[in-house]
């Protein structure tokens, strides 16, 4: 897909539309013409830019992802930094994400996370590990933090930022297995992080 002027105008367009929709109705029930009217454009429009309606909201989620990934690398010494960032990232698409897990849409979140993760986790001095075992650990991190974020979105987000940043922390290096794993009390009631 190209990226001039119109066509950018036009997917954001389409973009808008849907998620209008989807907070009157069921994304099952948004029919591709619904999405066009909505925008106001043509139906060719939008197959000049879109196959399907989750091919929107996959696009979506890659610029969103890209916008991520240039804010803040994969630093296994700055883990808690870098955990921190990626929630309170999140935290500011709670409404979306809440959208898509009410239409039972978050594998669309978790096929960008891995594809986020295959980005900013590479073989690098900070893993200092055989290379067939990155995939490996790229798929965990994107579980993990998909999880996490999810449960958090599901929850309506009943910990602050610095507590489940603390809670994906001890998940990823382990705290919980080794039973030393303590949320940071100066952080409760923090809503805010």
């Amino acid at each position: 897909m190209g990226e001039n002027p119109i066509q950018i105008r036009s997917r954001n367009s389409l973009l808008k539309a849907l998620i209008s929709l989807m907070e009157e109705k069921p994304f099952d029930k948004i029919s591709i013409s619904d999405i066009a009217v909505r925008a106001e454009l043509s139906r060719q429009t939008f197959y000049t830019n879109f196959d399907t309606k989750e091919e929107i909201l996959e696009h979506f989620l890659r610029e969103i992802f890209d916008q991520c990934s240039l804010k803040m690398k994969f630093d296994s010494s700055r883990l808690m930094e870098f955990l921190h960032y990626y929630f309170g990232f999140w935290e500011t698409y709670a409404p979306f994400l809440r959208l898509l897990l009410e239409n039972n849409l978050s594998y669309l979140f978790l096929r960008q996370s891995r594809a986020y993760y295959q980005k900013v986790i590479v073989r690098s001095r900070s893993i200092d590990t055989d290379g067939r075992i990155i995939p490996y650990i790229q798929s965990y991190a994107a579980g993990v933090t998909y999880e996490l974020l999810i449960t958090w979105i599901r929850n309506n987000r009943d910990l602050n930022l610095n507590e489940i940043s603390e809670v994906a922390y001890g998940l990823l290096t382990g705290g919980f297995i080794r039973g030393d794993f303590k949320i940071n009390n100066s952080t409760r009631g923090d809503r805010n992080g």
